[in-house]
């Protein structure tokens, strides 16, 4: 069983706390996880199946190779990477031509989406599903167009 499933654990949740500088580490169980402190508890807040990325603002699949990332690659740490790679120190806000919030680099970059496939930019800059009902988000709630999490979990409709 995942440390993260421990009720006993400590919790870090979703989102990290501002002050934490995500450390990645490995689990009482062995898969990757996070840890904010040096020496603390080391937890994967994701659902069963899902890794957090390094900077711990999203749950990614686990792979073994690229073709088991769809429309990504699998990076060495086995976890898909499905995001662009941006090379600048702040993004800016972008209007994408569906309407979604995009993001870019520069005024003469294009605009892209940040998120990965399914998901867009909320008002809150956190990448989530789109939705028009709660139905559109089994265990969640539809909130101003996108999903809200359910049980601390950032994306549990993947």
């Amino acid at each position: 069983m995942p440390a993260s499933n421990d009720p006993r654990a400590p919790r870090l949740g979703w989102p990290l706390p501002k002050e934490c500088e995500p450390e990645r580490c490995k689990t009482d169980s062995h898969e990757l996880g996070l840890t904010c402190e040096e020496g603390g508890t080391c937890l994967n807040m994701c659902p069963v199946g899902l890794l957090p990325n390094k900077e711990g603002t999203f749950c990614e699949h686990a792979c073994k190779a690229d073709r088991d990332c769809p429309g990504g690659s699998c990076t060495e740490e086995g976890i898909c990477d499905a995001f662009p790679e941006f090379d600048c120190t702040h993004l800016r806000d972008c209007p994408l031509a569906d309407g979604h919030t995009g993001a870019q680099c520069k005024k003469s970059d294009p605009c892209i989406n940040p998120c990965k496939p399914g998901l867009f930019q909320a008002k809150s800059g956190d990448c989530a599903k789109p939705c028009t009902t709660n139905a559109d988000c089994p265990g969640g709630h539809c909130d101003d167009g996108f999903c809200g999490p359910t049980n601390a979990q950032p994306y549990p409709w993947e």
